[in-house]
This record gives C-alpha cells, structure tokens and sequence, in this order.
C-alpha cells in the first residue's frame, strides 16, 4: 500500500477481488480451524486491511470507489462442499454494506458484487472434484450446481469477462449515484448494490437527491443538513419545527423502521416541488408510495408536507 501511494500519489478506485475456497467437502465437521482461518484470512480480512490502508486519502479528498467482489453464497451458501468460503462472503456483505454507511456521506463510494457460477479455471477443477468424489459425470456435476444456486436461466455460469464488465459499470465516474440499494440479476445469479439511475432521468434538485441519498444511508445529521435553520416538517399529523426536530425525528423514524426510498417521480414548480417515491422498510404494508410537498429556497429545503 505504501508502494502505491509513494510512486502515483493517490488510489482512485479499489477493486478487492481475491478469493478462494480450498476447505474440504463433508460439512462442518470435516474442517479444523487452520480451514476456517485461513479462508476468513483471504476472503474477509485482507478486504479490511486495503480498505483501510486506501480509505483515509480517499475521504480526505472526498473522492473514490471500493467494491468488493462477494459471492452468492453469501446468501446461498453450499454447505457440504464450502461452508467457510460461503460465511467469509456473507461476512463480507455485511462489511460493505456497514462500510457504505459510513463512508457513502464523506464521498467514497462502497459497493459489492455478488456474482453467481463464475467459469473460472478454478471452476473447472472444483466440478472435476465434485463428479470424483460423488462419481459422477463433470455434466452431471455442473447441473447439480445448478439446482443447488436455484437454477440459472440463461443456462450457463458467467464468464469472468463478464463480471469484470459490471464492476467496470460502477466504477465508471458518471454512475456516482451508485450505492446500496439491491439488484438481484437472475440471469447470472449476480447481486449489486444501486440507487436507480431514474434519479438522473428526473433531473432532480441537487439538494433532494442529497434528501434522498442521506435517507437511505441512514445519516440523520447530513438529512437535517438538507434543511434550513428554521424549515418545518409535517408527517402523520405531527409538525417538526427547526433542525433539531428534525433530526431528532428521523433518527427516530430511522431507528424505528429502517425504510429506504426510491424517486419515482418528481414535479417542479418555481420554488416548489412534489416528490414522489417508494418508500420500503420494517413497517406494516411496506412498500408504500408516498408525497413529498417540497419548497426550496437558497438551495435548503424551507418545508416538506408528507401525504399517502
């Protein structure tokens, strides 16, 4: 790390993409602890360490990207053939998705990739094992990997070209707006992290996409910062006067229910506008959609009416 930044000055996008499983099959009990460190050594922590030996000069000038290439397993996980690979990749989300919290709100970008059956070289040997192991045919093999991920429509894993054209995508400079919402890709069994680029389509205010961005980080300071000294907030009948208030009551609100919106439409009208969005969280009848009554002034939001 120090090589780095001593001979280009600066690291502008991190791409943590190393990961191996080279645990035993049989389950849990077929593995010793040497199995579970070392996997948990590769695929979770040395992610940590360069996180942390690049972040700092990323925050400092509020500028750069960090994704994490995941696995499925992290949601899917095989448990009699990689157990430890499958909890060091959930492990892995879980850190992203923390990280992105964090870090989102002072610049830098956190995203994971989650890919599904990639045809990797490594790939090919692991089924070779699979069909000797089990006696099978290597066809039979990669069917029953297959089922075992809940099917692939597109009827084949990935190419690694493939994946690598994704993160490409997001760390290209113009998907800024890329950040941790969820995309689940049947096609390839391949999870990302977004805010929908519909954002952009609607030329949204500067400071509504900031209302929406610090809503779904979950960042109640940088939200009441979207506001004015003296702005008003009426939701479920109740009225929140001033910064404070508000703050107080999104945190609360984020405490409470965890909910995250997507623009759906927006309208404007002089130093007024109407947002509308789809707002999902841990409350009865989530999803819903609902209204925002903006009015804007000095590029800091003065009011905002709530409706369903």
């Amino acid at each position: 790390m120090r090589e780095v930044l001593t001979t280009f000055g600066r690291l502008d996008i991190l791409v943590n993409n190393l990961g191996s499983s080279t645990t035993p099959a049989g389950g849990f009990n077929a593995l010793s602890d040497t199995d579970w460190e070392s996997t948990l050594q590769t695929n979770l922590l040395a992610p940590v360490r360069l996180d942390r030996g690049f972040l700092t000069q990323m925050i400092d000038r509020q500028d750069g990207v960090i994704i994490h290439v995941a696995s499925i397993q992290g949601k899917l996980p095989l448990y009699d053939s990689t157990l430890p690979y499958a909890a060091s990749k959930a492990a892995l989300l879980n850190y992203s998705k923390s990280l992105s919290n964090e870090v989102t709100p002072k610049g830098v970008r956190v995203l994971a990739v989650s890919p599904g059956w990639i045809n990797t070289t490594a790939s090919v040997a692991w089924l070779g094992e699979i069909a000797g192991n089990s006696k099978i045919s290597v066809e039979e093999a990669r069917q029953g990997v297959m089922d075992a991920l809940g099917g692939i429509p597109y009827g084949r894993p990935a190419e690694p070209s493939e994946v690598a054209q994704l993160v490409g995508f997001l760390v290209f400079t113009k998907s800024k707006l890329f950040d941790r919402d969820k995309l689940y890709n049947r096609r390839w069994n391949c999870t990302h992290y977004f805010i929908t680029l519909k954002t952009k389509k609607m030329n949204l205010p500067k400071i509504v996409l900031e209302l929406v961005r610090t809503q779904n980080n979950f960042d109640s300071v940088a939200y009441a910062n979207c506001f004015s000294e003296t702005a008003v907030v009426h939701d479920e009948g109740k009225t929140h006067n001033g910064k404070k208030e508000i703050k107080e009551w999104i945190a609360d609100a984020n405490e409470r229910y965890r909910a995250t919106m997507e623009p759906l439409d927006f309208q404007e009208n002089g130093s007024k506008g109407k947002l509308q969005v789809k707002v999902e969280g841990n409350f009865e009848g989530s999803p819903i959609v609902l209204d925002y009554h903006l009015e804007i002034s000095d590029d800091l939001i003065q009011s905002v009416r709530v409706t369903a």
